[in-house]
């Protein structure tokens, strides 16, 4: 029954005697034992601590791993994330087999090298998972492990008797009031990792870090007094350690250390003096563990510390000379918030933009402090949403503006925000986390300097709503790659026209000016139909940003307009400049697919399985997933459905379509996949491209232009795929239904079984893994689509019970295979959506293997055949006959082809009905 600040668990003793537990361990005085007293089968045990029971039962339990393992421990307010990161770095170079307990992750190798993660419930784990990760990493040969220790973790007695060999103090300032009430009871949980947890032989390293070096003066004398061996470092006259010269830039810190072993020299790419002080608690904490200082000096020069904390978030590198500076940083206490504007302010640089809130449900004290800080250093705030969590989001800011008003700095509006002139100075209030991160960088210049405190590594926001995914580094990296005019010049190599509109930032590009909102870009392409540059008054009027047109228009330039020779190519150009960019900020995985048919449902397929990667971060603000819309997959709708791609995307999945030769490859140069699928050969576009063996070359032209490092997916059941794949050196998947008595396949399917209803089973082979799939569409064609995303899911690195998850979880989009209850109860196979000879075979194979009764197929025209137009519906008709269908009618120009060849391969001629308009066919089926 353990005692917390906001519950105890001997209230709950009756309703555990209840749930029939065999023991209970309880507090000295907490209990009125009387009732109990008749209940001799349950055994109590009255104890000073239930806490540091709790932990030494969690060690006797794992059988005390730290036994076998080196301790090493970081306590202080800031910097011990980042301190364990570098930590872990230097040891890492060293030899050690590293394991961290921290408050982004629990993390460490097993026995074959890979890294195991567990995201964090606590930076300090309660005992049951402290002593279950020890075990695990001293069992995967683990010998050390750095520990992140809080101050809650050590007055809660979580860390049970865990003695370290190593122990370190960064700072300490204001936070956790809420909980410890004042400082001195916050020193003094502190204070306890030192006198009770630290081995006799162990290791005191104390920085003279933060703003307030008092508390690790009084640390230091209690430790000195106490026997302890302490290593301190910062203080000149008081440390081991501490700084000659320090020179910082924007990208690295150049610092000369003095140390018991002679001068040394680090140059860190991280920028800050809380970072310096960091570095030192490292150098001084693996001096004491031995570790030489070349070795220390080469690892912290390579170090880049740790997510979230002064971590740089960079543009692409075309791009980064016409975008600020911005640092994300988890600061979210008035001496880190301090700290970190202090360091950025002494970085070159023309305005110091800083974002930052304050957290909900806490320390309310803070909040007007940190507006005051703010106040004291930057040239514009902009103050919003932190975790707001219960409470009211207006009340929590207004508090900080009551502490910034304090300052010089004036409030402001926020369109201020975008009009500004770069000598004005101000604050703004912008509650929208989001919005206020893409104001503050589009209003940045490319001197300037842009701050956004508070979250750090954290990828969530708390609101009165619950938890949504939120990740400030995601933000950030959206907005350093929002579309400017100088990212559209660089693109499309146009002329600009109307006047110097540097810095300006515009939102997405489109097409259609029926859709163009409020700083849009619109370019206008010339269609058959239809010519964009009709439109662009309509647009301007509606808000746009900006045109990129191949004729000036005959209205006064009033937004930056971009000439260029052909917008069409303008277009796929933006798309190719955009992917080229992400793949640089954030490596998306892009695959690519095309075939005769099978695109779409597999690109859904794809779909259903990237969801289930990422299924809690598929929320609308936070998209990790973009595909093809609709038919979007030819020269002009491939970059439409690219275009939108961000830092935020994980997977883009892109249909190819075609009809010319040559199509292809400039779809393929636009999107430079990295997964490139050929899903078959058949007859299809034969007007464009004459004959199969022309279809064949069309579709080559992906393998073709892909890069050396694309995988190629590899349909092993379509010999012209394969004849066409053996051309090629880039790395290959095979796929098929049945695996080949070569076992060459890397993909297939194995106990393929029908179910009561349409859908269809079977076993899921991805190299030597095995997972049962549920694929709730029915025909065998489908289950072969399923392999091909799963082999294309494989490339992109995803875990084969994933990809069965997503795989069960599919449904058939739209008039694709989709099966619908009719009238009488009655089934009806809708596949409308598009036809050509494989697709409609396989409909039509489908059709005859399902359910017991009368089978009809309504037919429609394929077009686009060319001259074989008329040999391939005799093939569908032959094929209906072949497979038993019981009734056909068809319609369309075609339609006595279809028929004639039905009734000659052995169907009823009175089964056989074609139709000159759509409601005599309706009449029939109804009747």
């Amino acid at each position: 029954a353990l005692v917390g600040s906001k519950s105890n668990g001997h209230d709950f003793v009756g309703q555990a005697v209840a749930a029939a537990c065999s023991a209970l361990l309880i507090e000295t005085g907490q209990l009125d034992l009387s009732q109990y007293a008749a209940m001799s089968e349950i055994c109590i045990l009255e104890l000073s601590d239930t806490r540091k029971a709790y932990g030494i039962l969690a060690e006797t339990l794992f059988l005390n791993p730290a036994h076998d393992l080196t301790l090493l421990a970081i306590t202080g307010t800031n910097g011990k994330t980042t301190s364990s990161y570098l930590l872990e770095n230097v040891l890492r170079q060293s030899g050690k087999q590293v394991g961290v307990l921290g408050t982004i992750n629990y993390r460490y190798c097993d026995l074959h090298g890979e890294l195991k993660q567990i995201p964090s419930s606590f930076t300090t784990p309660e005992p049951l998972l402290l002593q279950q990760s020890l075990r695990e990493m001293a069992d995967n040969g683990v010998d050390t492990v750095i520990m992140e220790v809080s101050s809650h973790g050590l007055e809660q007695n979580r860390i049970g008797n865990l003695l370290f060999d190593v122990a370190a103090f960064t700072n300490l300032s204001r936070d956790h009031l809420d909980y410890h009430g004042n400082m001195e009871d916050y020193f003094s949980a502190k204070l306890r990792l030192f006198t009770k947890h630290l081995q006799a032989s162990g290791v005191a390293v104390i920085t003279f870090g933060g703003e307030d070096p008092t508390w690790s003066d009084r640390l230091r004398t209690i430790c000195l007094e106490a026997g302890i061996n302490v290593f301190s470092c910062g203080h000149p006259d008081k440390s081991d350690i501490y700084p000659l010269s320090i020179t910082g830039e924007l990208s690295k810190t150049i610092i000369s250390l003095q140390t018991p072993k002679g001068k040394c020299e680090i140059i860190s790419p991280l920028v800050g003096a809380f970072n310096v002080d960091n570095i030192q608690t490292i150098f001084a904490m693996a001096m004491a563990l031995e570790v030489p200082m070349v070795d220390i000096a080469t690892a912290l020069s390579r170090a880049t510390g740790a997510p979230g904390r002064m971590q740089r978030i960079t543009a692409s590198s075309q791009e980064q000379m016409f975008r600020p500076t911005v640092f994300v940083d988890y600061a979210h206490t008035p001496d880190a918030l301090e700290q970190v504007l202090k360091t950025v302010k002494a970085l070159p640089h023309t305005n110091l933009y800083c974002i930052f809130g304050c957290g909900g449900d806490r320390d309310s004290g803070k909040r007007q402090l940190m507006g005051e800080i703010a106040g004291n250093y930057c040239d514009v705030a902009i103050l919003t949403d932190d975790n707001p969590r219960s409470e009211d989001s207006g009340i929590i800011l207004s508090a900080i503006v009551e502490g910034i008003t304090r300052t010089t700095l004036l409030q402001r509006n926020q369109v201020w925000l975008s009009e500004k002139e770069i000598e004005e100075k101000g604050f703004v209030v912008i509650a929208d986390r989001h919005q206020a991160i893409a104001d503050g960088v589009a209003a940045a210049g490319n001197n300037d300097i842009v701050l956004i405190a508070g979250k750090g590594h954290e990828n969530y926001q708390l609101t009165s709503k619950g938890r949504r995914f939120f990740d400030d580094s995601l933000e950030a990296a959206e907005a350093l790659s929002s579309w400017r005019v100088e990212s559209l010049m660089n693109a499309t190599k146009g002329k600009l026209v109307g006047g110097d509109y540097a810095h300006k930032s515009f939102n997405s590009i489109g097409i259609d000016s029926r859709r163009i909102k409020s700083n849009d870009i619109f370019v206008a392409i010339i269609g058959e139909r239809f010519d964009g540059h009709d439109f662009v008054e309509q647009v301007v009027k509606a808000g746009a940003g900006c045109l990129i047109v191949e004729r000036l228009p005959e209205i006064p330039l009033t937004i930056p307009v971009i000439l260029v020779n052909n917008t069409e190519q303008a277009l796929g150009d933006l798309a190719s400049y955009r992917r080229a960019r992400m793949r640089e900020i954030s490596t998306p995985q892009v695959a690519a697919i095309t075939g005769s048919s099978g695109k779409t449902t597999v690109k859904e397929m794809c779909a259903a399985i990237f969801s289930e990667q990422w299924p809690e971060q598929l929320d609308a603000p936070a998209k990790r997933l973009l595909k093809t819309e609709g038919n979007f997959n030819n020269l002009i709708g491939l970059p439409l459905s690219l275009l939108p791609v961000s830092p935020k995307h994980k997977a883009v999945i892109l249909e190819m379509g075609m009809n010319r030769p040559g199509e292809i490859k400039r779809l393929t140069e636009i999107a430079a996949p990295d997964i490139a699928c050929i899903l078959n050969i058949h007859g299809a576009h034969l007007l464009g491209l004459g004959t199969i063996e022309g279809v064949a070359k069309a579709k080559e032209e992906l393998f073709q232009t892909c890069g050396k490092d694309t995988v190629l997916v590899i349909n092993s059941d379509d010999l012209r795929v394969m004849n066409i794949s053996q051309k090629y050196e880039q790395k290959k998947l095979f796929f098929g239904l049945t695996q080949d008595s070569s076992g060459s396949l890397d993909v297939y399917a194995s106990d393929r079984k029908k179910g009561n209803s349409e859908d269809l089973f079977f076993t899921l082979n991805v190299e030597d893994r095995q997972a049962p799939v549920h694929l709730q569409v029915p025909g065998l064609h489908n289950v072969l689509n399923g392999l091909a995303a799963a082999a294309i899911a494989h490339a992109a690195g995803v875990d084969i019970a994933v990809i069965a998850r997503g795989l069960s979880a599919f449904v058939p989009t739209d008039r694709r295979m989709e099966v619908l209850d009719g009238p009488g109860g009655s089934r009806i196979i809708n596949d409308t959506y598009n036809a050509n000879p494989e697709s409609m075979k396989a409909g039509l194979t489908t059709l005859s293997e399902l359910g017991t009764g009368k089978r009809f197929a309504v037919l429609g025209d394929m077009l686009e055949l060319g001259v074989e137009s008329e040999a391939l519906h005799k093939e569908i008709g032959a094929h209906a006959a072949v497979v038993g269908i019981d009734f056909l009618g068809v319609i369309g120009e075609f339609s006595s082809f279809t028929a004639s060849a039905a009734i000659e391969n052995g169907m009823d001629e009175n089964a056989v009905y074609i139709f000159s308009e759509q409601d005599e066919c309706n009449a029939w089926l109804t009747k």
